[in-house]
């Protein structure tokens, strides 16, 4: 659920090709680079798919269908509503920490973790991975004081320092920026669905309707944004044939005229 430039989840598809992958990522910029990546890699278990995840886990997936759902470095937001991904004090951290008191557009609340609990299926894992101190706190609480969480999950922190199966072996661009630069530790949480008979109390009722296709809007924003790409990379190839010929033709102009006068 969000995946950023796509990096983490392409290394887990190439690494388990039986293994089918989806991810939804609300940043159109993010999505049409892991949709290149895609392409570029002839991958063929992996479908990215646009727009926001909670409404695609909630609107677009029938119950029971996921062995696994992963959470990996959501966004913290700030008290006022707006994000930083720097965390940097001036973006609203008080004493070098993101202040999550009451910006509540965090993706790890009751609603979504239901949503998990019902689109996965029986024994399957959601697995929550964040480098803010305060957010692990929160998932804590979410999962182990919060009503849905306790009556419906089992499990909790992983050993910390330890690199988990979820993430890849390589360091994506943010992780790495969050350990090396930022000195902050990363905390994974790995929660198993309980069967029926272990939950405390009963199953969240949904309300049955047909799973939404995506929309037709949908499609021509995936191939507006195909055609972008395509017209990007033609605009990049033609710059690099007039780079060229300039560099051509002052390599040429350099040896007919060094050494003749001004």
């Amino acid at each position: 659920m969000g995946y950023g430039t796509g990096t983490n989840l392409l290394s887990l598809a190439t690494s388990n090709p039986q293994t089918q992958f989806y991810g939804a990522e609300i940043h159109k910029a993010s999505y049409a680079q892991a949709l290149q990546a895609t392409h570029d890699l002839s991958l063929k278990n992996v479908t990215f798919v646009p727009g926001d995840a909670v409404k695609f886990l909630k609107n677009n997936t029938p119950e029971s269908t996921f062995d696994q759902i992963l959470i990996l470095f959501p966004d913290p937001w700030e008290a006022d509503g707006t994000l930083s991904r720097q965390h940097k004090p001036e973006f609203g951290e008080k004493n070098g920490e993101v202040d999550l008191e009451k910006g509540d557009r965090r993706i790890v609340c009751g609603e979504v973790i239901e949503q998990c609990f019902v689109k996965l299926k029986s024994g399957g894992k959601l697995v929550i991975v964040t480098d803010v101190e305060r957010y692990a706190d929160h998932v804590l609480e979410v999962m182990g004081g919060g009503e849905c969480g306790r009556s419906w999950f089992g499990g909790g922190e992983l050993k910390k320092g330890s690199r988990s199966e979820y993430r890849s072996k390589e360091m994506t661009k943010y992780e790495k920026r969050a350990v090396e630069e930022l000195g902050h530790q990363v905390r994974e949480f790995e929660y198993v669905k309980l069967q029926p008979s272990e939950q405390t109390q009963p199953e969240p009722q949904q309300k049955k309707k047909k799973v939404e296709q995506p929309n037709k809007k949908g499609e021509e924003d995936i191939q507006a944004m195909k055609a972008a790409l395509k017209i990007e990379r033609k605009e990049q190839r033609a710059q690099a044939r007039v780079d060229e010929e300039d560099r051509k033709k002052s390599a040429v102009y350099k040896k007919n005229y060094k050494g003749k006068g001004k």
